[in-house]
């Protein structure tokens, strides 16, 4: 039996749907481009987000997709702390994995710094035995390699590195650096 649970942050933990298409909507609006709905922004969200940011209209050359991003995270850390909840079971499962000694891990492709402060904002950093953000994967191949094995011993699958597609300065991120691992479930 496993006894560790990965989860990520923004859309599995933290609530905070409602409050990207929010800065979705300004952004199209001070781009030029059409308003998205709920639904269609839940159709065709994807990762690399470029991809999706794409989709809608925005230019995603380089210096253009750096600058929506930045105005991206310049709202989202205004509106997040007072607009973003927990979803509601989440301490109560939190609390349960930790009483019966699951190892928990929480991941996301927010920096490091920013997603400990948030889970400490949240008041749920104290169940997470490893916390993994953007910075870890680029400055720790070890903690890379580490998750692979992870990844490799829960699902019983082989994983298979991830690298950058694209460079975004403002993350230290170079096209072609190994940033994760995925496997298919």
């Amino acid at each position: 039996m496993y006894k560790t649970v990965i989860f990520d942050f923004n859309g599995t933990l933290l609530d905070d749907c409602d409050c990207c298409l929010k800065i979705l909507n300004l952004l199209t609006k001070e781009y030029g481009l059409g308003y998205v709905s709920k639904e269609h922004y839940k159709s065709i969200f994807t990762f690399p987000v470029y991809e999706y940011y794409q989709s809608l209209g925005f230019d995603v050359s380089f210096d253009s997709f750096e600058k929506v991003g930045k105005k991206f995270h310049k709202y989202y850390n205004e509106f997040s702390y007072k607009e973003v909840k927990l979803f509601d079971d989440v301490k109560p499962l939190l609390s349960f994995l930790k009483d019966n000694n699951y190892k928990i891990v929480c991941l996301s492709a927010t920096k490091i710094d920013t997603l400990i402060k948030q889970l400490k904002f949240y008041g749920i950093y104290e169940y997470f035995n490893d916390v993994v953000g953007l910075n870890d994967a680029l400055a720790n191949s070890k903690m890379l390699e580490a998750a692979v094995s992870d990844l490799e011993k829960i699902t019983g699958q082989k994983a298979v590195e991830t690298t950058a597609k694209k460079s975004i300065s403002s993350f230290k991120l170079r096209e072609g650096n190994k940033i994760g691992c995925k496997v298919t479930l």
